[in-house]
Parts: structure tokens; sequence; C-alpha cells
């Protein structure tokens, strides 16, 4: 899947969630636009004043995603600078575009699967993964139940290990939905659907993954949802 490109103008707004990271995780931060200039950006971000203390090198290259309506936007930017402490700013480069990559009507699976989940929260929480458990998957998203509730929208962290052709699959995703799931006398637990945020290579893999499984269960008889089925002829 190749996303859409939007003027960046046209999408960053002060006060907006934004999800940064660096591609080895070492920083990987929730936060929220602060200011938008002429040719950057700055971050207020939810981070271990520990772990802020040590920013990365002026130039590194910072990911960022952002929950859109129905849709997560993304982009690349280089580090320039951050603020001291007690202030957590990060400074940097502005993008020209940003890519919308929105949710397609994919046919999903059934699949039950242990994975694990880091939430958006405050403070380096998502440097925890919580275990959870895998209920369907498609090609542009899953869903999850978990012990631990999500905001609607958010940035999240998922980890599938064991997919068909893949191993693990581990990318962002937006949260879509987040329901209570009723388990009387027992702690609460949510329903919570997601966006998967996929490179080419990832989208591309996981359709495949998603159609091996389909066929997997039509060859077995079993009923797919979101599928149209051909009636079954009478006796």
């Amino acid at each position: 899947m190749m996303p859409d490109e939007r003027p960046a103008d046209e999408v960053l707004r002060c006060g907006q969630a934004v999800h940064v990271f660096t591609e080895d995780r070492r920083w990987d931060y929730d936060g929220t636009i602060e200011e938008i200039q002429q040719g950057a950006l700055a971050l207020r971000l939810e981070a271990n004043p520990m772990d802020y203390a040590l920013s990365p090198d002026e130039g590194a290259k910072i990911s960022c995603a952002m929950p859109g309506d129905g849709c997560a936007y993304r982009f690349h930017s280089g580090f320039r600078a951050s603020s001291k402490l007690p202030d957590t700013i990060w400074y940097i480069e502005k993008p020209a575009t940003v890519a919308r990559v929105q949710q397609r009507a994919y046919v999903r699976v059934p699949l039950a699967l242990p994975m694990r989940v880091k939430f958006a929260g405050a403070h380096g929480s998502r440097h925890n993964y919580h275990d959870t458990m895998l209920v369907d998957l498609s090609g542009g998203g899953l869903c999850f139940v978990s012990n631990h509730a999500a905001s609607v929208p958010s940035v999240i962290r998922v980890r599938i290990p064991d997919l068909p052709g893949i191993g693990t699959l581990d990318a962002d995703a937006v949260v879509i939905h987040c329901s209570t799931i009723e388990t009387p006398g027992e702690r609460p637990c949510w329903h919570i659907g997601a966006s998967l945020i996929l490179r080419h290579h990832q989208q591309n893999a996981l359709v495949q993954c998603v159609c091996d499984l389909q066929r997997t269960y039509l060859q077995r008889g079993l009923r797919v949802p979101n599928m149209a089925h051909p009636a079954k002829p009478k006796a």
C-alpha cells in the first residue's frame, strides 16, 4: 500500500498528539506539537527526565506518527535540539509533506495468538510491553483483548509472533475503538481495534499472510468474517 502524501501545513497543528521514535527504539515517546515554526516543530514529550537527559545526536533520523480521523499520518524528520530540563521539548525539522495511511476494508480472519502491546501513556510507560491476546487480523488492522484500556485515538506498538510467512510482526497502530467486555466476578478487560501503520513490504507480506489464512479457513469449510460467502444449495 502506497500512502497518500499531504502538505504538512494542511495536517499539522498545535496541540496535536504525536508519537516519536528512533529506528532502534532507543527513544520512544508520546507527546504533542507545542509550536510550529517556519522550518521546525517543537514537540513536548511525555518523557522520563532520566531518559530525556540523553538526547539523540543532531541530525539523527526521527520517525513520527499521528492519529487522524479514521486514518494515521506519519513522516520522517531530523533531530535538531532539545530544551533543558524540567521542560521536555524536542526541536525537529518540519517536513514538507506527511503520509496519510487509511484503513482499508480487508477480509478479517479470526486468529487467537498471544501478542504484546505498548500502550500510550506518560513518563515512559510505552517502554513496558503488556501481554495480550489477538482476536482477529486483516491486511490493515487487528483486534485484541487486554486488561488495559487504550485511548481513542492513540498510537500503540504491537508485536505479534508466529504469523505464517512473516514470523514476528512489529509495527505501530492507531487505536480506533476500545470497548469494555463484561466479565462478572473478574477484573475488567477491553476489546480494542487498531489500524496498522505499515511499510510497503510489511503491507504486502501481511496481505499475503491473511490470504493464506483465509484459504485455509475456506478449505476447512469455515466462514470468514466480513466475507460474502456463496449460499449453500437447498436440499
